[in-house]
């Protein structure tokens, strides 16, 4: 006997809508119900046509998610009937992928600007980024690293039903996909089309009372219309402020529904002049753990130097084969953030004699080491960025020295030929410990017109350490944020 609907429930129900799809197996209703209670996605397995832009070639794949659990089995099942649609068992979420274009915000502008704004905005992330360590009580705010100037990579997507392109910066320590919506009280300059609400047919804003918006750090106040409230908190002041929502957003060649996103109405700061950020952070606001990948995703940030694009890969295809495995720590103080076992620092070919406790992460969540995509310089506490900075001038003798520039106290005069020492990263993993050795264009950060090269690490001002972009550049990072594991792939970043 089916169980009694609320009439107030079909009312509030998200239905899903025009999914032309044709699936053949059935998944038997005591697996559904284990699936809803978990809190999964569902992989409905569409391939339809976009109707909306005509210039877009091949097809949009399409993948839901159940944007609410509390109803009765027998609503949901309802609800799938009236959408003409059902659950195949087969449509596993580890099986969806799409790779997305990655863009570096400054890739067409005079290198001598670009080593200017890239170092003012990396002193903001790194003091924002310290300061938010020494913090315990994190409620009321959605956890995020990005300074005022915020990260320096970019990627193209596209918001709402017909689809707005929209322009995001990508965030390894930030929770929450967030774009500035008209009508906003205070906006900053961006260089897309504001998103209007209005004009978007799959705009539903989150009650306060959902189990989505319990996810934010806190239960914040709800608005006057009882809707679920965020605010975003930066370096310097800057802030974004509005209403979490469900939007459909396309991703490459993927279309997700109801996914959850803010849409900031009061934001303060410059944001690099983008329409917002999107987190990949390790939060459950996190694009990754908001639509089905499996926990997979893995990006190859583009040369700094270079016009040629990066890539975002969303689901199990990020994973490659021959990357090198080390596991993923977790901090009670800062779960957002991915850390990894560091041991070591390396010149040579030979690991230097500093303490593996200089880089521990402690059990109250002190120091450790970090892997953001937004800090461009690695940053290790000073006597351990001591000994590696002497290591390698012991090593580089016969260069010539420049005078320091910036942050960099280690510079040199570039030669027509130059033989480096090599420079590695030492960490921990399940079979003992390995070792990652990066080529000179990720340990030197060239100046003044390619004549003047640094050595492209800085001391912490705390026992926080920070794996920087610059040191990522062109290496295949993937990450099993199921797994917990972290991957350093070969150099195929094609």
């Amino acid at each position: 006997m089916p169980e009694k609907v609320d009439k107030e429930l079909i009312e509030n129900m998200v239905v899903i809508q025009d999914l032309e799809c044709h699936l053949n197996k059935h998944i038997p209703l005591h697996e559904l119900n284990e699936l809803a209670n978990s809190g999964v996605y569902f992989n409905i397995g569409c391939e339809k046509q976009d109707k909306v832009r005509k210039t877009r070639i091949g097809k949009l794949r399409t993948w839901t998610r159940i944007p609410e659990f509390k109803y009765t089995m027998a609503f949901i099942v309802i609800i799938l009937i009236l959408a003409g649609i059902t659950i195949s068992a087969s449509t596993t979420t580890t099986t969806n992928f799409t790779k997305l274009e990655l863009l570096h915000r400054e890739r067409n502008g005079n290198y001598s600007h670009w080593f200017q704004q890239r170092m003012k905005r990396d002193t903001k992330r790194v003091a924002y980024l310290m300061n938010h360590m020494e913090q315990v009580d994190f409620v009321g705010e959605v956890v995020s690293g990005v300074n005022e100037g915020v990260g320096e990579y970019i990627i193209p997507i596209e918001i709402g039903s017909p689809p707005i392109a929209q322009h995001v910066i990508m965030d390894t320590g930030s929770d929450l996909i967030w774009v500035q919506c008209q009508k906003c009280q205070q906006c900053h300059g961006q260089f897309d089309p504001i998103f209007d609400p209005a004009q978007s047919s799959s705009y539903t804003e989150i009650p306060c009372e959902s189990s989505v918006c319990d996810r934010l750090n806190g239960n914040l106040d709800c608005d006057h219309e009882g809707s679920c409230s965020y605010r975003a908190s930066y370096a310097n002041g800057a802030e974004s402020k509005g209403t979490l929502v469900f939007e459909t957003i396309v991703f490459g060649d993927v279309r997700i529904l109801n996914m959850a996103i803010g849409c900031g109405y009061t934001n303060k700061g410059t944001f690099g002049h983008q329409a917002g950020i999107m987190g990949l952070g390790a939060g459950p606001l996190s694009l990754v753990y908001e639509i089905p990948v499996g926990g997979f995703f893995s990006y190859c940030l583009p040369s700094r130097d270079s016009q040629v694009s990066g890539s975002l890969v969303i689901g199990r295809e990020a994973i490659s084969t021959g990357s090198v495995w080390v596991p993923l720590l977790s901090s009670i103080k800062n779960p957002s953030f991915y850390y990894v076992r560091m041991i070591g620092l390396g010149v040579g070919g030979i690991r230097l004699p500093i303490s593996e406790d200089i880089f521990h992460l402690t059990e109250s969540g002190d120091g450790g080491v970090i892997m953001d995509s937004g800090t461009t310089v690695s940053r290790f506490p000073k006597v351990a960025y001591e000994a590696f900075r002497d290591a390698f001038i012991a090593q580089t003798m016969d260069i010539p020295r420049a005078p320091g520039v910036d942050l960099f106290d280690t510079c040199f005069s570039l030669p027509n030929t130059i033989a480096w020492p090599s420079v590695s990263f030492h960490f921990w993993s399940d079979i003992g410990e390995v070792s990652l050795v990066i080529p000179p264009r990720n340990f030197l950060i060239t100046v003044d017109n390619m004549r003047t090269a640094c050595f492209a690490f800085a001391p912490s001002p705390s026992s926080f350490s920070i794996i920087g972009n610059i040191q990522q550049e062109q290496i295949k990072i993937s990450y099993d944020t199921v797994g917990r594991t972290l991957g350093f792939g070969p150099d195929l970043c094609m």
